[in-house]
């Protein structure tokens, strides 16, 4: 379950599938576990 702050969990999921088959967003995680 998602805190109050973040939208509708089917929302959340929706992005993330849309963003999850760019390579973009695969750098993005990858910066973003390194920092």
């Amino acid at each position: 379950m998602l805190p109050k702050e973040y939208p509708k969990w089917e929302l959340v999921y929706y992005y993330y599938r849309k963003w999850s088959g760019m390579e973009e967003f695969d750098l993005l995680l990858g910066g973003l576990r390194d920092s």
